[in-house]
């Protein structure tokens, strides 16, 4: 996008950008977008690196950068692919990658250690350590949506393909309560919308399955078992998943 714009776009007074981070962690988008409206040839991850290292100091700057990579990497995977409908959150097709992914991006970050005397060479309106506890906030909370795609929610489906209802409805119920969480707190308000509509359609696929006579004709056409759940499943039932 900030390739595109012309050079007059330093010129701008205002100009909106979308968060790719939650909370006060977003500053830093704000501030590789500025630069890149200087400068659209300017390297992002460098510019990314310069603003970590002026906020936190340069020993910490490649321990951080890593949760702002994963996000990008994982939550918008189609923003860079004009072939493809942008749906930001939705996480790659391959979410047991996205998962280590964000568990190795958490470790690093673990490391991070502020020098007390260290004044960041920005000027702030935030505490720094909200920068940081956001951050890692986003970032849990797509580890924890990369894992249920990648372990629980191909659990129910699996459930509903071979007729134990009741346990696919046991499932759904444990996972609603499980990332009930996620309703109430920013970081995870869009992955709780999205989940939230993917058990609903489950569950409706558990309440309207034909009868049992039906369902046994039924089941000769399901389609082969996939370990791969991701939008491309977005088709008639069985396939009702939508990840």
């Amino acid at each position: 996008y900030f390739r595109d714009m012309p050079d007059s776009a330093k010129d701008l007074e205002w100009h909106n950008v979308e968060r790719s981070v939650h909370g006060a962690a977003n500053v830093a988008t704000y501030y590789v977008a500025g630069r890149l409206m200087w400068d659209n040839n300017a390297d992002v991850n460098g510019v990314l690196r310069e603003f970590l290292s002026m906020v936190f100091g340069d020993e910490n700057a490649d321990k951080i950068s890593p949760a702002y990579l994963a996000i990008e990497a994982i939550c918008c995977p189609t923003c860079h692919n004009p072939a493809k409908n942008c749906s930001p959150g939705c996480g790659t097709d391959n979410p047991q990658r996205d998962l280590e992914t964000a568990e190795k991006a958490l470790l690093m970050l673990e490391k991070v250690k502020i020098n007390p005397s260290y004044k960041a060479r920005l000027y702030l309106i935030i505490p720094r350590e909200q920068i940081l506890t956001e951050l890692k906030y986003s970032l849990e909370v797509i580890k924890e949506y990369a894992y249920c795609r990648a372990e629980e929610l191909p659990k129910i489906q699996d459930a509903i393909n071979s007729q134990r209802f009741e346990i696919a409805f046991g499932m759904i119920e444990d996972l609603k309560k499980k990332y009930s969480h996620w309703a109430v707190s920013l970081s995870g308000y869009q992955e709780w919308q999205r989940l939230g509509n993917q058990l609903s359609v489950m569950q409706q696929a558990v309440e309207e399955f034909p009868s049992a006579e039906d369902a046994k004709s039924y089941r000769s056409t399901l389609p082969a078992k996939s370990n791969s759940y991701s939008a491309a499943n977005n088709t008639s039932f069985p396939n009702v998943l939508i990840i």
